[in-house]
């Protein structure tokens, strides 16, 4: 008989510590979400010019998650309903991930906080729910990977072929809500796979009709292992032509051209090959060494131990042991695919598989330490081990906070600049609202204090929407959203008024100077640098 997945009463009586470790991390790391409503980056588009940003999404292939919107009821955006949701689905897809693990390996049920623990307080998934237009979508993206592959495996233990066409919807599903999600099933995938590896053995493999047609003297191990990575394969590879065909579908009924928002940020071939491999070994030695706020050099400790590990296990010559080592050298590759793929920098905030990985590591590392004899490792260090790791989960945690509260605190000085402007342009007497569009000229960073993150640690999540101006046309059209989101409503100017408002601000001085807001030309103009 084939290995039974755990009811869920089972497994919460099972992991219910863990349960409870997670659900402190969670809330100590995104407590301020549910506390506190803020308009971060891209929020204020959503709210302002939300069939704007859901044609932008459907250009990006994101048909999902407008459907998403929909179906939830969240397609006029109200950001306390999203931060809810967020949190919520952080805590769900935590405990999905928990439930999958702990099936796929017994030992791990006492420590199965560790993964989603030290995965969702990493601060790179803190930058991907700053984003929060998008944040729950992602977190019900994470848990719809974790799902696809409960599903998969299940098939696998139970041979029905049903549990196949369950697992191939969800892995369809979360392509088409957000990319991302493609190099995360891979990495999930493997990393699932190295754990059905480790319990393997439980499979009776005469017994079960997946695998009955094994040949007389094949090794029964490798069987599996090549079938189930096969089924995997098989799985992703239908999954993405589905996608990449529905994907068509909505994009020619819709009328609506791909978005060159992905295909920008490729290198490869607009940049030399040499450039190309640089800006992927600097950015390799960022992430392996920490060289940013989001990324953390336990890391590459983690690496290094795990292959010594799984190199000292390859010496015993198992069957198949060879399939186990090149997929734990293929996780290993899984924190740098993103840069690879681009030929450089990736946005921090789809760089899910760095703490993915580092999540991943960490609990197998930890399981394996506290299944060996005492006489080997002792007692002292087995709990050293799960103290470090504990360790590790709240100093991501307090980066984690400490970049939402920079976020809160940078909303605050939004908040009071932009009822200044309003109040200045009330000045001018033009109306309530005024007919003449408003341009923004310059950008005006954040007022830190020692509690805060710079602009310079942080990519985007904490930086204040008045400093968001890499052009003048773009900065106006960021901060006249964010204007328009908290109630102050101006007209956007046509790309001859900027070009106007550009030379007319020449003549004036910044903010807050007496001259850095006039009226001129029917044109608005508030110089802020």
């Amino acid at each position: 008989m084939m290995k039974k997945f755990d009811t869920i009463d089972e497994f919460i009586k099972k992991s219910r510590w863990s349960i409870v470790i997670y659900f402190f991390f969670i809330l100590f790391s995104y407590g301020i979400k549910l506390f506190h409503v803020i308009v971060s980056i891209d929020t204020e588009s959503i709210i302002s010019v939300p069939e704007a940003l859901y044609k932008a999404w459907f250009g990006m292939g994101r048909f999902g998650a407008v459907l998403l919107k929909k179906i939830l009821g969240t397609y006029w955006f109200n950001p306390y309903v999203a931060s809810f949701m967020m949190v919520v689905m952080l805590l769900v897809g935590g405990l999905i991930w928990m439930y999958l693990f702990s099936n796929l390996n017994d030992s791990l049920s006492k420590i199965g906080w560790i993964f989603p623990t030290v995965f969702f307080t990493s601060p790179i998934m803190a930058e991907q729910s700053s984003f929060l237009l998008q944040a729950y979508e992602g977190a019900f993206c994470i848990a719809l990977v974790g799902v696809s592959l409960i599903f998969f495996f299940k098939a696998i233990y139970y041979s029905k072929g049903y549990y196949y066409i369950l697992s191939t919807i969800c892995i369809f599903f979360s392509f088409s809500t957000y990319q991302s999600t493609v190099i995360l099933f891979i990495t999930g995938a493997i990393s699932s796979f190295l754990l059905f590896y480790d319990d393997i053995d439980r499979i009776q493999v005469k017994e079960d009709k997946t695998f009955k047609q094994v040949k007389h003297g094949e090794d029964s191990r490798t069987v599996i292992c090549w079938r189930t990575i096969g089924g995997l394969i098989l799985e992703f590879v239908l999954a993405y032509f589905i996608y990449s065909v529905v994907n068509k579908i909505v994009l020619s009924v819709l009328n609506i051209q791909t978005h060159p928002y992905i295909t920008d940020q490729v290198r490869w071939g607009k940049d030399s090959l040499n450039e190309c491999l640089r800006n992927i070994v600097k950015q390799a030695k960022n992430i392996l060494f920490g060289k940013s706020v989001y990324y953390n050099f336990a890391l590459v400790v983690l690496i290094v131990v795990f292959l010594i590990y799984i190199s000292l296990q390859f010496v015993q010559k198992k069957k198949a042991y060879y399939i186990y080592f090149l997929a734990s050298l293929a996780l290993c590759i899984c924190p740098f695919i993103m840069i690879l793929l681009l030929g450089g920098t990736a946005s921090v905030r789809t760089e899910w598989t760095i703490p993915f990985v580092t999540a991943f590591l960490s609990m197998y590392l930890a399981g394996h330490i506290i299944c060996f004899d005492r006489d080997i490792i002792p007692l002292s260090l087995k709990r050293a081990a799960l103290l470090g790791f504990f360790a590790l989960s709240m100093q991501q945690a307090s980066v984690t906070a400490r970049i939402y509260y920079t976020e809160y605190a940078k909303f605050q000085q939004d908040m009071v600049l932009a009822i200044k402007i309003s109040d200045r342009i009330d000045q001018l007497n033009l109306g309530d609202p005024p007919e003449n569009p408003v341009v923004f000229i310059g950008a005006r960073p954040t007022h830190i204090t020692p509690s805060m993150y710079t602009e310079k640690e942080i990519e985007l999540s904490g930086r204040s929407l008045f400093s968001m101006s890499f052009y003048t046309q773009h900065g106006t059209y960021v901060m006249r959203n964010f204007m328009k989101s908290i109630g102050y409503e101006y007209a956007f100017p046509s790309e001859e008024q900027i070009q106007k408002a550009e030379e007319i601000s020449k003549t004036m001085n910044s903010w807050p100077d007496t001259n850095s807001v006039k009226n001129e030309e029917g044109i608005i103009v508030v110089r802020l640098s």
